[in-house]
């Protein structure tokens, strides 16, 4: 009867396979000094003693800082007052060109009626006819010349009046003055060759004056008001 094999334990033999490792880890030894890891290697949980959790607080507690203003949009700039500038403008332009017709309207109202005679009545009713003596006629073709008659040195002045429009006009006053200079010497005032001018018609007159000053260099013809030869 073969005798069966002694059952007993086989001797300890150490495991290939985990012989390379160390008996302690590396990177759990660094941790273990950096204080993530407890005792047996199990990770702590204490917040308080979290490195990440001090720095993520940190974090939080800093407020992030403005951006500056040179990176925010232009403000937007206020449209000039075109539209008011304009509208002031047209009405200073209305103005001047109203204030020329009326002026215009006023100093050649003379030559406006005689070409428009119905005119005269709308000048008188706004009372904007120029009471201007003489309007509408004028002397044409005037000389002098010195006489001595009886003795008497005699200025004599004769010349044309003219009715210059086709409207009738009542002939004013005649006034012959002596002036040296612009100083006037002498003068006098006669009645008109006849009261009356037809438009376009023209009237000689004649004027004398006896013993002319002697210090006279030149004489003017004009019309006068009768009240402005009765001062």
């Amino acid at each position: 009867m073969e005798s069966s094999p002694a059952r007993g334990s086989a001797p300890s033999r150490p495991d290939p396979v985990f012989d390379d490792f160390p008996d302690e880890d590396p990177a759990l030894a660094e941790m273990n000094a950096l204080g993530f890891t407890g005792e047996g290697g199990d990770v702590q949980e204490d917040d308080e003693e979290d490195p990440f959790s001090k720095m993520s607080d940190l974090m939080r507690a800093r407020q992030p800082e403005s951006m500056p203003d040179m990176f925010s949009p232009p403000k937007p700039k206020k449209p000039l007052p075109r539209r008011k500038g304009a509208f002031i403008l047209w009405v200073v332009l209305v103005i001047l060109v109203l204030a020329g017709a009326a002026l215009g309207l006023y100093f050649f109202q003379d030559k406006l009626i005689d070409h428009w005679p119905s005119l005269a009545k709308y000048y008188e009713q706004v009372g904007a006819r120029r009471d201007e003596v003489g309007a509408g006629l004028s002397f044409r073709n005037y000389n002098s010349e010195r006489l001595v008659q009886d003795n008497n040195e005699v200025l004599i002045v004769r010349g044309v009046i003219a009715n210059g429009t086709e409207q009738k006009h009542d002939i004013p006053l005649l006034r012959l003055a002596l002036y040296k200079g612009t100083e006037m010497l002498q003068e006098k005032v006669v009645s008109p060759p006849q009261a009356t001018l037809d438009g376009h018609a023209t009237v000689g007159f004649k004027v004398t004056l006896e013993q002319p000053h002697p210090e006279a260099t030149r004489f003017e013809v004009t019309f006068i008001a009768p009240k402005a030869a009765a001062k």
